[in-house]
């Protein structure tokens, strides 16, 4: 029996869990569940990893490998990364089914696992947007109005009915990215803020929206240290981030077009800023 901690992935082949899956590899035994095959979502391949082909939104199926994991020798820990999400904004049946009742597949089939630490990666969209000057935060309630923001807020809540069989932990991601800036949103917004192009610091709009973004090495990094300190964690906290983000200095030009267009033109030097899990 191997001697390293041993960890249940759910969303294995998504973006996270494959980055996540190479940050783990050599530290932990992982058993990696996904509904897509390790060669075709190009997750890593490593004698540390155990992959399951298996939708969570299939109780039968997804009772079967638990049973395997537990014939297996257990886990510690089970990260919970599951989810469905698309930029249609379409009420899709295919939110509920997986980020609801596959959410509570999981939860079912953990309860005779019992692991020391159940992990679930929420989102801050599951929070409605804060008033002008009031920065979401982990005492945010999950108050957001669109359909996955109504699931996710399901999940956290879900958390704690099973408080008598496991602990638990809830992080908030923000929008995630890579190197290859996979969010379109955002590529094009650093294509042109990093460009020498006479529109690079305008914004067009009123102001009224915004999307936090998330390095996915930071991501990883952050929920290494989840897993590395879950024992000093209490049951149902959320991990903490900084408030906001100290502006240095920071000018603003704002105007309209004839036609009713609101612009900004923003620039600003930013403090350097760090996540943090109070122990």
């Amino acid at each position: 029996m191997s001697a390293l901690p041993s960890l249940v992935l759910t969303g294995a082949s998504g973006f996270i869990g494959r980055h996540l899956l190479e940050a783990l590899k050599d530290d932990y035994r992982i058993f990696a569940l996904a509904r897509r095959s390790q060669l075709r979502c190009g997750a890593p391949f490593h004698d540390n990893i155990i992959w399951h082909q298996v939708d969570i939104g299939y109780p039968e199926a997804l009772h079967n490998v638990f049973r395997e994991i537990e014939l297996s020798g257990g886990a510690d820990i089970v990260l919970h990364l599951a989810a469905h999400y698309d930029f249609s904004g379409e009420e899709d049946a295919e939110y509920y089914r997986t980020n609801v009742d596959g959410l509570r597949n999981v939860l079912e089939n953990c309860k005779r696992l019992k692991p020391k630490r159940f992990i679930f990666s929420s989102s801050v969209a599951a929070c409605a947007f804060p008033r002008p000057g009031h920065p979401l935060n982990e005492d945010s309630p999950p108050d957001g109005d669109h359909i996955y923001a109504r699931t996710k807020a399901i999940g956290e809540k879900m958390l704690a009915e099973y408080r008598q069989h496991f602990p638990s932990v809830i992080v908030r991601f923000a929008a995630l990215f890579s190197d290859w800036c996979e969010y379109p949103p955002l590529y094009m917004f650093l294509r042109t803020w990093l460009s020498r192009a006479w529109n690079r610091r305008m914004l067009g709009g009123k102001g009224e929206s915004a999307i936090p973004y998330l390095h996915i090495n930071d991501a990883t990094s952050f929920l290494k240290r989840v897993l590395n300190q879950y024992p000093d964690l209490e049951d149902g906290e959320y991990a903490k981030v900084p408030n906001n983000t100290r502006i240095l200095g920071a000018a603003k030009l704002t105007g309209k077009t004839e036609d009713g267009l609101s612009i900004g033109i923003v620039e600003s030097i930013t403090a350097e800023e760090k996540a943090e899990i109070d122990l």
